[in-house]
């Protein structure tokens, strides 16, 4: 029987993405019989809690879930761990062999304690504020802000924001999703109609979710920092961008670059969500009808 074993030195939000689509590869790829995923390094990480609840979400990928902090001292049969940064794999995996090794979310609804919404019928916007942990990533407040401001003037009932900073949101009067429960978050990202987000883990979930639209918005020169690497050869065939990776045939995907906190044009926006409104894209062509 060919068992591998999944896991990661460290782990945030986005590799956990990444993991589990190296997992479906070498279930679909690799012919993996069984796959254990390590929770260990994933728990105590000072980006994750349970409340993620991947046991939930992956349980149709995952065959063994387990916890154990001493995984280099066990000798388990063909264990294979995601090589090197996941991100790098699983782009150049997914590059290769195309959207088949995207899991798909199971969303358990009654593992779900939010409140219920119009599911698959209103916009989300998750805001990237300042970026902390990696400053060419993020937003500035100004620039959220007026975002936030424009998409509620057109959206209003059916716009929500997700963050962690409420009190960083301007107008009082928006609708705002703030939670500890990260489990909440993804199944509500999940049934978003169209999801906005920076390079964060939730973006990247956004593309298992499989919305009908998804817009990532990044700033310049972290766009040109990753090509500056894919030339340089550190990356394998030049496939990693820091992209959310995207089912085709369900999601359209619009990649924004902001130039020093700032979109040209906010109407490309809107002219995705109105196409989708009015079934005007045909997604699994890519193309507008």
């Amino acid at each position: 029987m060919k068992t591998y074993e999944v896991f990661h030195t460290t782990i945030n939000i986005g590799e956990t993405v990444a993991l589990m689509i190296f997992a479906k590869y070498l279930k679909m790829i690799k012919n993996a019989d069984h796959i254990v995923f390590n929770t260990a390094t994933f728990w105590e990480d000072r980006y994750m809690n349970r409340s993620i609840k991947v046991e939930t979400l992956f349980k149709d990928l995952i065959d063994e879930f387990i916890h154990d902090p001493d995984v280099k001292s066990k000798d388990r049969e063909h264990i294979r761990k995601c090589p090197g940064n996941a991100w790098v794999a699983t782009q150049y995996l997914v590059a290769k062999y195309g959207q088949q090794i995207m899991p798909k979310l199971n969303l358990d609804s009654s593992e779900y304690t939010g409140e219920q919404y119009d599911w698959n019928n209103y916009i989300c916007f998750s805001p990237l504020w300042d970026g902390e942990y990696n400053p060419p990533r993020g937003m500035n407040h100004k620039f959220c802000n007026k975002l936030i401001d424009e998409l509620n003037v057109t959206y209003r009932d059916n716009f929500y924001v997700i963050t962690d900073k409420p009190n960083l949101v301007r107008n009082k009067k928006i609708k705002i999703i703030h939670t500890d429960n990260l489990y909440d978050i993804i199944y509500f990202i999940s049934k978003s109609k169209v999801y906005i987000g920076g390079d964060t883990g939730f973006t990247h979930f956004a593309g298992l979710g499989r919305p009908r639209g998804l817009i990532s918005i990044y700033e310049e020169d972290q766009f040109r920092h990753f090509n500056r690497m894919r030339h340089q050869g550190l990356y394998p065939n030049g496939n990693w961008n820091s992209d959310p990776v995207v089912d085709r045939s369900k999601t359209v995907h619009l990649h924004l670059n902001m130039i020093n906190n700032a979109l040209s044009n906010f109407k490309q926006i809107h002219h995705v969500i109105n196409l989708i409104d009015e079934e005007r894209i045909c997604i699994e062509k890519g193309e507008w009808k």
